[in-house]
């Protein structure tokens, strides 16, 4: 978003007659698709090559899917929303994107984290879908079993989404307080 507080993006978000959070979760949801059209179509391809995908339960994976896309979303227009206050996105991007990746268990296994690491990586919806995903996947596990995870998954979804929510109306009254829509 700093580059677009240049082109006078900022100001449309706020002056905008639409959802100042609608317009959050739309933006996520369009960077979404820029940024996983590549790796989508290579995955699509590998399974292909690959002789099919071999799941278990195969029509939980457009659920999966789905959940995935959700919990993206939502973490995008967080993110989003928590870029209205900062002149440079790029630097709270790089503080939010090295510790998910690294506490929700991407790069390590959260079996192996100390106590205090794993209470942190409860904090990302990322761990939630990554436990989701792997026991669809991995371990064939059916929609009754992996009930848990998905009510811990929409505990932090409503969290971030009704945070959005706040912080886009202090964002917008901060904007208006100090006559800046530009630079607040």
């Amino acid at each position: 978003m700093g580059y677009e507080r240049q082109q006078g993006t900022l100001e449309l978000i706020l002056l905008t007659p639409a959802s100042r959070t609608l317009v959050m979760f739309s933006r996520a949801a369009a960077n979404l698709v820029e940024a996983v059209w590549m790796f989508s179509i290579f995955a699509i391809l590998t399974i292909l090559f690959m002789g099919g995908l071999h799941v278990a339960h195969w029509w939980l994976l457009p659920f999966a899917v789905m959940v995935l896309l959700l919990s993206a979303i939502v973490w995008g227009g967080f993110l989003n929303t928590i870029f209205l206050f900062s002149r440079d996105a790029g630097f709270l991007y790089t503080i939010f994107e090295a510790p998910m990746e690294f506490f929700s268990g991407v790069r390590m296994p959260l079996m192996a984290f100390p106590i205090w690491a794993k209470v942190i990586s409860f904090l990302f919806p990322l761990t939630f879908v990554l436990n989701i995903l792997r026991a669809i996947v991995m371990e064939g596990k059916t929609l009754g079993s992996i009930c848990n995870p998905l009510i811990e998954l929409a505990s932090i979804l409503i969290v971030l989404t009704a945070a959005s929510f706040i912080l886009v109306r202090y964002a917008e009254k901060h904007a208006k307080d100090t006559g800046n829509l530009t630079m607040f």
